[in-house]
């Protein structure tokens, strides 16, 4: 941005239909609106009052004079028209409501100016319903919108939902449960600890099959413990080999392999586990293996601490709070 010693005020009147146009605006400001070039003009002192970034464009301290002009054509230019509206006390015409869109981007802007304290008489509006909304399908970016307004628990719970819905391509791309592939933005590290657990956890639930398919592979002589002829037992013994080593392969798993790639989710696993059952030789043979273990109790949080202590900071400029204080009755809240 260039600077220059004059400062020009934009008459009202001027392009009655640009949005851009505010009362005392003193700086030009160019913008994308609805696919075109528009220069709107703000005030450089409600500017410089609504966030220290903002200040730092309009009276840059590297700088004798103000700026020239300020371009924010690379913003989404309908969430930052809904920031200009609030730093120019235009509150009248900030909705209470947002799409997902709309919440996604004004995210985004918040994140990208530090700007997050402007939106407090109207975030707890813009975030209604978020924890039915944050986890439908194809709203994954709910992440960032949670870790950009400090709402831990949304954040918490919506990774653990990840971590169960994804599933990988065969380009190793997550993609979520409608098979569509997950775009940015996301915090930092975030969506690298969900694959994580999420291959934890089908390890988890599959092992105990490859366990005993390898115990049934390697056995020295008989596991069935029934009582009768050696041959009977054998014949219990061969059955549930052949059934396990069935269930492994028809599940794409490779019975050699201790770990291996497992492309669809989680819950999908689950739900092929529970339509498996292991044959017996004999069904009055109660204790020889029938079980298949087709969920888990529990599912470990892939959100790591720096996760939480970001989101503290947020939640705490909202609600004029100290991180330590909000720290505690965040850990209280997850507990």
């Amino acid at each position: 941005m260039s600077s220059s010693g004059n400062s020009t005020v934009f008459p009202a009147e001027m392009l009655p239909n640009n949005p851009f146009l505010f009362p005392g605006g003193d700086v030009p400001l160019k913008v994308m609106y609805n696919s075109k070039h528009m220069v709107g003009s703000v005030s450089s002192q409600a500017m410089a009052s609504a966030c220290k970034v903002w200040k730092n464009f309009v009276f840059p301290p590297w700088a004798v004079l103000p700026v020239e002009e300020l371009d924010f054509t690379e913003d989404d230019s309908d969430a930052l028209l809904i920031l200009l509206r609030i730093a120019h006390s235009d509150f009248a015409n900030v909705p209470t409501t947002v799409s997902y869109t709309e919440l996604l981007n004004l995210a985004v802007l918040c994140d990208q100016y530090d700007c997050i304290k402007m939106t407090k008489n109207w975030i707890e509006g813009w975030l209604e319903g978020e924890t039915i909304l944050s986890i439908k399908p194809g709203y994954e970016n709910w992440l960032f919108i949670a870790w950009v307004f400090g709402r831990v628990k949304v954040f918490d719970d919506l990774a653990i939902h990840l971590v169960r819905t994804i599933c990988i391509d065969e380009d190793g791309y997550c993609m979520n449960s409608q098979k569509k592939h997950l775009a940015g933005p996301f915090p930092p590290d975030i969506i690298e600890s969900i694959c994580d657990v999420r291959i934890e956890v089908l390890h988890q639930l599959w092992n105990p099959m490859h366990q005993d398919f390898n115990r049934y592979e390697n056995r020295q002589g008989p596991i069935c413990p029934y009582p009768g002829s050696r041959q009977n037992q054998l014949d219990c013994d061969a059955k549930i080999h052949n059934s396990c080593k069935f269930v492994l392969m028809m599940l794409g798993l490779s019975p050699q392999k201790p770990r291996c790639e497992i492309w669809y989710s989680f819950n999908e696993l689950c739900e092929r586990l529970r339509g498996i059952t292991i044959e017996r030789h004999d069904p009055s043979h109660f204790f020889c293996l029938s079980y298949i273990r087709n969920n888990l109790s529990y599912i470990p949080s892939p959100v790591k601490r720096f996760h939480v202590e970001h989101m503290n900071i947020q939640r705490a400029s909202l609600l004029s709070e100290s991180a330590t204080d909000l720290a505690d009755s965040t850990t209280a809240s997850l507990a």
